[in-house]
């Protein structure tokens, strides 16, 4: 396949990281969604090169946010696309 989808923990550990960075801006349940959804998307499905593998992550990652985070009363907003997860205006992350 691509010699770049070579994946170990460290991209779990990047994306637990990246979580942890956030956290102090999440306010909602659906905020962390994105959050999660916008980091997993960043560290995975950007390395994909066909639309079908692309399609096939945003897949996996929508099951597991409504597998694990089946409490959220708006899950399906929070879902939506594209996800733009920032606080630019704060000039934080």
């Amino acid at each position: 396949m691509q010699p770049h989808y070579i994946y170990s923990p460290r991209e779990l550990t990047r994306w637990k990281v990246a979580l942890n960075q956030g956290l102090e801006s999440v306010r909602e349940i659906e905020d962390l969604i994105r959050l999660y959804v916008h980091e997993g998307l960043r560290l995975f499905e950007d390395r994909l090169v066909y639309e079908h593998e692309k399609e096939w992550c945003n897949k996996a990652i929508d099951a597991c946010a409504h597998r694990w985070f089946s409490n959220a009363s708006n899950i399906e907003k929070a879902l939506e696309r594209p996800i733009y997860y920032t606080t630019y205006l704060t000039k934080e992350y």
